[in-house]
């Protein structure tokens, strides 16, 4: 065929190719370019319109929000890397998380959590905080972390409790819709399920300076005084340590369920480890990487029930009072862990109905249903096969 006409569709195809699964966004605080590359670390797009980033979080789309502190925007990526809308906001801006159909963000100076739609347009607005400073988008509505405690809102934008944290440094939402949260101030992290209730404390690392929770409850850790990540199960109990190199100022990590691997910025190189630890590959193209964020996969089963309340049997691991049990059981006791172990098997076969895009119509076709992917890779064949018969036919 015509070195021309493989030109042109190379060319024609190639807008096609999109953010998905296990690929991970990555900010250059200083240079003010974003980067999407994919999950074996090939650099798919590169954008240099940023000034100075101090955060970006990938959405479920393959796009991605960024805060912009230089030109104090936030600026929304679609799934190729392209500037679809920026938005002026406030100095005292200082977080913000994908949701619903657009974004949280805080502004600490006002107290405020705004919600704002792709437009920029303000749809809802909760007050009363005080210096908040961490947002979080849970399951089922999302986290706020202020002065005073750490909020968990439902998906009507309802308070439904908070708990005494203060000085929180990070907050990683569960699938079960509970969290684990680290206080700087008592240099411990908190395990609480979907009622806030403690189910147990950490307290032998010494700063955690971020989290990355996985799909099966538990939690990568970073403790970035003694330069090591951690990686904990869903009962708190240590699996192993990530120490293959020395870590030179870890600043963030992110995990891929898509992969297994874990994503972490140490200075300026980001490394991908596998889930075991082991290092699979540096990345040394970006000269001041400052954030990273890694695509979630859209679809996510309801498989993880709350951890037992009940701690690993260390030293270090604090079991909270409150879900102390007594010594004997009733057989009432016993009839009602029963039914709630029922509960808990029929929830794990089964979609919490709060998701619906978790559902999939297969009854009836869409075009909806197709990815841009799926659609030029069609739109390609139906090309080569027009292309073929025209040489046919010019043979003739």
């Amino acid at each position: 065929m015509n070195k021309k006409i493989l030109f042109f569709l190379f060319f024609l195809f190639l807008p096609f190719v999109s953010a998905s699964s296990g690929d991970v966004w990555i900010i250059d605080y200083q240079k003010g370019n974003g980067y999407l590359f994919d999950a074996t670390g090939k650099l798919l797009y590169k954008d240099g319109h940023l000034t100075f980033p101090d955060k970006i979080v990938a959405t479920r789309e393959g796009g991605a929000w960024v805060l912009d502190k230089g030109e104090q925007q936030i600026v929304a990526y679609d799934s190729q890397a392209r500037i679809i809308t920026k938005i002026p906001v406030a100095v005292g801006v200082v977080d913000l998380a994908p949701y619903q159909e657009g974004v949280l963000i805080v502004d600490g100076s006002h107290g405020l959590i705004l919600y704002l739609n792709q437009e920029g347009k303000e749809q809802q607005r909760w007050e009363r905080f005080r210096i908040p400073s961490i947002l979080e988008e849970a399951r089922n509505g999302f986290w706020v972390g202020d002065a005073d405690a750490v909020t968990k809102m439902n998906s009507s934008g309802e308070k439904q409790f908070s708990l005494p944290f203060k000085d929180v440094d990070v907050i990683a939402p569960t699938l079960d819709d509970g969290a684990w949260i680290a206080d700087e101030t008592t240099r411990s992290l908190t395990r609480v399920n979907a009622q806030g209730e403690t189910l147990f404390v950490i307290d032998r690392y010494r700063r955690i300076s971020d989290l990355a929770p996985l799909s099966d409850g538990g939690v990568f850790l970073l403790d970035k005084d003694s330069r090591k990540i951690v990686y904990l199960d869903a009962e708190g109990t240590e699996i192993h340590l990530i120490n293959e190199i020395v870590l030179s100022n870890p600043k963030k990590i992110s995990y891929d369920p898509a992969t297994s691997t874990l994503w972490v910025i140490a200075d300026t190189l980001v490394y991908q480890f596998k889930k075991t630890g082991e290092i699979i590959l540096t990345l040394d193209e970006i000269p001041y990487p400052g954030d990273i964020s890694v695509v979630q996969p859209s679809f996510v089963p309801l498989v993880v029930p709350s951890p037992k309340q009940t701690s690993p049997k260390k030293e270090s691991i604090k079991k909270s009072p409150s879900l102390k049990k007594d010594v004997e059981e009733t057989p009432e006791d016993k009839t009602e862990e029963k039914q709630e172990q029922a509960q808990e098997n029929r929830t794990n076969t089964s979609l919490a109905p709060s998701l619906p895009t978790q559902q999939k119509d297969t009854s009836s076709f869409s075009w909806n249903t197709l990815s841009p992917y799926w659609i030029g890779l069609a739109a390609l064949f139906i090309l080569l096969i027009f292309f073929i018969l025209l040489g046919v036919i010019k043979k003739k």
